[in-house]
This record gives structure tokens, sequence and C-alpha cells, in this order.
């Protein structure tokens, strides 16, 4: 398989897992035009958070060799409150990335991956370490009792 047929099945992954939401926002995925990132739109947030849902990048250019290095949302206002949240959680960088995660202008950097051990299996995709096994954490990790 070529890196865009697994990407593609990463996306199909992710879109069946966001339709187990009941959300006020329909949430999706989608692959970037350049195909370096998964874009994922309105990911619904546990009670408490606010807003509710986020809109997130996920990094994918060494994707399948190497993991993804961590989830960018927008450093907008919107998302300014919700990142003061995430903080609590989460290792949040403004204009920066580390562990090998490039740092791109105007987004906010929460670090979240596979730092040590990433194992994809491209004969089972499902199987291996993948995207979808990262949100699910990181909703795992949002809905902890701090």
């Amino acid at each position: 398989m070529i890196k865009r047929d697994l990407l593609d099945i990463e996306v199909s992954q992710i879109n069946r897992y966001l339709q187990c939401f009941d959300s006020n926002k329909t949430p999706w995925a989608s692959l970037s035009p350049t195909g370096e990132a998964i874009l994922i739109h309105n990911y619904p947030l546990p009670d408490g958070y606010h807003p509710d849902y986020l809109n997130m990048a996920i990094v994918v250019d060494q994707y399948p060799m190497e993991s993804t290095k961590g989830i960018y949302l927008l450093a907008d206002t919107t998302n300014r409150s919700l990142l003061n949240q995430l903080k609590d959680k989460f290792n949040v960088f403004r204009d920066k990335g580390f562990h090998g995660a490039p740092s791109i202008s105007g987004y906010d950097w929460i670090c979240i991956g596979y730092l040590n051990g990433w194992r994809y299996n491209v004969d089972q995709p499902c199987k291996g370490d993948n995207v979808l096994k990262i949100l699910i954490r990181f909703k795992g990790i949002l809905e902890e009792k701090s």
C-alpha cells in the first residue's frame, strides 16, 4: 500500500469513530490537500470544556514510518480559553513543537503521541498503532478527573 491509501484508511476509521458521538455539531475528518495532515472538524469534548468541540490538525508527514507528534490547534480567540483548560492535562506550546514535531506559526501544539515506540502494522492498519488510537487516548486523558 502507498502512503495515501494508508491515510485514507486512517481517515475512514476516524470518521466511523466520530459517528459514535451525540453532538450539536457534526464531527468529521479529512485529509489535507497536501496529504501532510489529517484535519478533524468539530471533535466533541467531554462535559466541562468550553467550547465543547475543537478543530484540530494532526501532522502525518512522516507517516507511517513515524508516529504523529501531537495535535495542532489554531491559536485564535475561540481556542484561547479551551487551551487554558487543556494545559491542565497536556504540555501546550505556542508556535513550537518538540520531539521532532514541526512548529507551525499561528498554531498551538499539544504534546501527545507515541514518542517511545510507534508500532504501525502496514498489513493490518487497525491492529497496530494508528492516529485513531491517539485520538481515543486524547479523549481518555480529557475525561480523567484532575
